[in-house]
C-alpha cells in the first residue's frame, strides 16, 4: 500500500452531484410509471378481447353440437336456455354452456375491477356477479 500524498485529490461525489443524480432518477421514475400503467391497461384490454373470443368459441361449439342452434334457441327441456334468457336469468345461459367454456373467469373482464370473477359454474355463480 502506497502512502497518500497531500496533492492527491479525493475522488467522491459532492453533495450537489448526489442531489443531481437523485433528481434525475426521480424524473426517470416519474416518466416511467405512466408508461407502465398504460402497458397494464393494454394488457387488460387484450385479455378482454381474448375472453370474448373464447366465449364466441363456446357458442360455436355449442351450436355445432345442437343442430346449428344457439342455447337461446333451444328449450330448457332439450338442454338449452330459452326460458331462462326470456325471464332475465341470462347467467344460466353460461351455466348451460359450461362444458364448452374452460372457466367462468373468461366471463369477467380483467379491466373491470368492481366485480370478482367466479371460480366455477356451480358455487357462487349467479347474476349478482354480472350487475
Amino acid at each position: 500500500m502506497q502512502p497518500r500524498f497531500s496533492h492527491q485529490r479525493n475522488r467522491a461525489l459532492t453533495r450537489v452531484e448526489v442531489l443531481v443524480v437523485i433528481a434525475v432518477v426521480v424524473l426517470l421514475i416519474g416518466f416511467l410509471f405512466p408508461a407502465l400503467e398504460a402497458a397494464k391497461q393494454k394488457t387488460r384490454r387484450i385479455a378482454c378481447v381474448n375472453n370474448l373470443k373464447q366465449m364466441g368459441g363456446g357458442f360455436r361449439l355449442w351450436e355445432d353440437n345442437h343442430n346449428d342452434k344457439y342455447p337461446m334457441q333451444v328449450s330448457e327441456t332439450n338442454g338449452g336456455a330459452m326460458e331462462w334468457t326470456n325471464t332475465g336469468k341470462a347467467y344460466l345461459l353460461w351455466q348451460t354452456m359450461s362444458n364448452g367454456l374452460r372457466s367462468p373467469k373468461i366471463l369477467h373482464c380483467p379491466a373491470d375491477t368492481g366485480r370478482i370473477a367466479a371460480t366455477n359454474f356451480s358455487i357462487g355463480f349467479s347474476d349478482a356477479r354480472f350487475q
